[in-house]
């Protein structure tokens, strides 16, 4: 009996050997990318694992190394995680996030370039920061001269559209909590890889923390090709500029657009048609006129992009968003479409009963014509973009809703 209901028992319960204490996992995990790095890579861990206790994991991804890296990683206390064959510098940086146990992610090149000693105040500013930032103040001669114009070119572009707060958004040498990185649904290649992680960081609103280093003498071969990687980044960066920063791509273009096309077709309709041996007359209208419209398409698809984005926290919630999402918004935008399209109709169809009257002789107010047919085909697009960027607006504030604050 007792035989029985003691084997129950461990049928219920586990065994446990004595004196094994269950321990968590890693809070921290350090990730250094590595393709051919045995000169630089045994530096970096041997400077960096008298640093760190039982809550850091070390992992060295290595990305197809054709040199003796995987075995100078594979001597240390360190998980290694091999490509079969070399894949670039962002899917290495995939990898590590997905073997990665650690909340906090830190990432580290492996030619010994970047300060290890700073890697536990990294981890330790992860805990009241989203993102800490190794920025290269210092050292920039270790740089060359082509990437250092470079990268003042990179780092202003990404500074100034995106609004990232810290120096340096193409460094080596960063962590950001594994939580953010993993809806950042990182999809560049190469060297592209900091450059997105910065970009989708500031425009997610992640609070960012700004660390000077100094940057040192490379140990081994370079692998990053200026022209070549520098052109793929600057593609990043304008590529990314549409979702991430609309206001900047398509709402302030098209504003612009808009304003100058409409401010010609007043113009136009002010004074004589021509200007010395310039004529200003119907066809230069016609021209103002789709340019207006033209710039009002660019600015509704920005505001489009814009709430897409914010309903899908890809970014925070900006200026464009905001300015749709306020009390009755679609409302009075279909309000005003319905009375530009019918002003529109009613002038059209004055100036056809005029020209009637007068027996549909030659027609010589082509001018009035046109703006008739402006005001008609505004107000449409008008009413029906108002529907297209309520559909947006009541996903979000379903979402506002259900996480009982603001998108």
């Amino acid at each position: 009996m007792r035989t029985e209901a003691r084997t129950a028992l461990e049928k219920r319960e586990p065994r446990r050997e004595r004196g094994v204490v269950d321990r968590p996992g890693p809070r921290t995990s350090v990730i250094i990318p590595a393709y051919n790095e045995e000169e630089g890579l045994p530096i970096i861990l041997g400077k960096l694992l008298p640093l760190i206790d039982e809550t850091y994991e070390v992992i060295v991804i290595d990305d197809g190394s054709t040199d003796g890296t995987r075995d100078v990683a594979a001597a240390f206390p360190c998980r290694v995680v091999p490509h079969a064959s070399n894949r670039g510098k962002a899917q290495a940086i995939k990898t590590g996030m997905r073997a990665a146990r650690g909340e906090h992610l830190i990432f580290i090149d492996a030619d010994d370039t970047y300060p290890v000693e700073l890697i536990p105040r990294m981890a330790s500013s992860l805990g009241k920061a989203d993102m800490v930032v190794g920025s290269r103040r210092r050292g920039k001669e270790q740089i060359p001269a082509f990437n250092r114009v470079g990268n003042a070119i990179f780092r202003g572009a990404i500074r100034n559209l995106y609004g990232f707060k810290a120096h340096d958004p193409l460094t080596g040498f960063y962590g950001i909590k594994k939580a953010h990185l993993d809806k950042m649904r990182l999809d560049s290649d190469g060297f592209c890889i900091e450059a997105e992680i910065a970009i989708k960081a500031a425009r997610m609103g992640l609070r960012i923390l700004d660390i000077p280093i100094e940057y040192r003498p490379r140990v081994g071969e370079a692998k990053l090709r200026g022209l070549q990687d520098g052109y793929q980044i600057f593609q990043t960066i304008l590529r990314m500029l549409a979702l991430y920063n609309p206001a900047v791509a398509l709402i302030l273009p098209g504003v612009l657009l808009f304003a100058v096309g409409v401010g010609l077709m007043a113009t136009l309709m002010a004074v004589p048609s021509s200007a010395g041996e310039v004529g200003l007359g119907a066809h230069v209208f016609v021209l103002a006129a789709m340019l207006s419209l033209a710039g009002f398409h660019l600015a509704v698809f920005g505001f489009g992009l814009s709430l897409y984005a914010l309903a899908h926290r890809f970014t925070k919630n900006d200026f464009p968003a905001r300015v749709f999402l306020r009390p009755n918004m679609a409302r009075n935008m279909a309000l005003l479409g319905i009375t530009l399209l019918a002003v529109g109709v009613v002038l059209e169809a004055f100036l056809a009963g005029d020209w009637f009257a007068h027996g549909s002789g030659a027609f010589s107010e082509t001018k009035a014509l046109v703006l008739g047919a402006f005001l008609a085909v505004l107000g449409f697009q008008v009413v029906f973009s108002a529907v297209f960027l309520s559909i947006f607006a009541a996903e979000l504030r379903a979402q506002n809703h259900q996480d009982g604050g603001q998108p």
